[in-house]
């Protein structure tokens, strides 16, 4: 949200790497979750044990780690209107899709229909985002504020405390549940 809208022509290439670096780290945090399961969280086991439900995981980690940063592409793009849009879309698919998932797949339908509503929000976010919105966003020439400095550094850090902090209670709350009632309950 704050070095975007300064990027002028480079807004495609920041906004992807930025992209790119989020799920990159996310790919880590997953695999290193799925092969320590059982070591962490033993009622999670069947991540490691049945392969097709650990690789759904790994992607839908990768899709909540773009889910979490496209809010702030809209917004920085000037397009912040989309985001409600996205938001309502996003909820009434997975509701959609968990009166689908929840008799197709009576343990893991509501992890496969929250996390599939997401994987649809995030391709059709960004396909809005890549063809339409950055190409009549006017560009700019990009200032000479570069990711290395010490701004730069200030507010990365802020900015992720911040985001750690209320992705933790908005999500963390299933976790302590999970790990404390058992996965079936």
């Amino acid at each position: 949200v704050r070095f975007l809208p300064e990027a002028g022509t480079r807004t495609a290439r920041l906004a992807a790497l930025s992209y790119a670096t989020a799920c990159g780290a996310a790919l880590a945090v997953a695999f290193v979750f799925v092969v320590g399961v059982g070591e962490w969280a033993p009622s999670l086991d069947f991540l490691r044990d049945d392969r097709l439900i650990g690789a759904w995981f790994v992607l839908s980690t990768l899709g909540w780690a773009v889910f979490a940063i496209q809010d702030s592409v809209l917004t920085a793009l000037g397009r912040a209107v989309w985001v409600p849009i996205e938001n309502a879309v996003f909820s009434l698919l997975k509701l959609a899709l968990l009166a689908v998932f929840a008799t197709l797949l009576p343990v893991y339908g509501i992890f496969v229909s929250w996390t599939g509503a997401m994987l649809v929000s995030v391709a059709g976010v960004n396909f809005l985002v890549f063809t339409l919105l950055m190409r009549r966003t006017p560009a700019r020439p990009a200032r000479a504020t570069t990711l290395r400095s010490r701004a730069f550094a200030r507010y990365f850090a802020a900015d992720y405390a911040c985001s750690v902090a209320w992705l933790s209670a908005s999500n963390l709350m299933p976790l302590v549940v999970t790990a404390v009632a058992g996965a079936t309950a």
